[in-house]
């Protein structure tokens, strides 16, 4: 389950200071889990955050969905749009983009 996750006192007042947000971004493979983390302000798009996940691994853009509560984050929303909070650390769900059938 994806939620709100600052795990220090420490770790958030550094968030503070740099005006970030932190988003750990967790993946389960056939091997095990895999967890990356990402900072943004409040006022970026998260298409900045999938295009970085997506280059670290080589893969196509839109191969995976990033989900934050079960809801599908957009290209063009930005953590302010949906209240993230200056500081705080956040974890998403990517998952294998599947398209339906007829």
């Amino acid at each position: 389950m994806s939620g709100v996750d600052s795990d220090s006192e420490q770790e958030y007042e550094e968030l503070k200071v740099e005006k970030k947000i932190a988003f750990t971004v967790k993946r389960s493979t056939d091997t095990g889990d895999l967890q990356d983390i990402f900072k943004l302000s409040d006022q970026t798009p998260f298409n900045r955050l999938f295009k970085a996940y997506h280059d670290k691994y080589g893969i196509a853009q839109d191969t995976y969905r990033i989900l934050y509560y079960e809801r599908i984050l957009h290209r063009e929303e930005t953590p302010k749009m949906l209240e993230m909070k200056i500081g705080r650390a956040y974890t998403l769900d990517a998952h294998l983009f599947q398209q339906g059938g007829k």
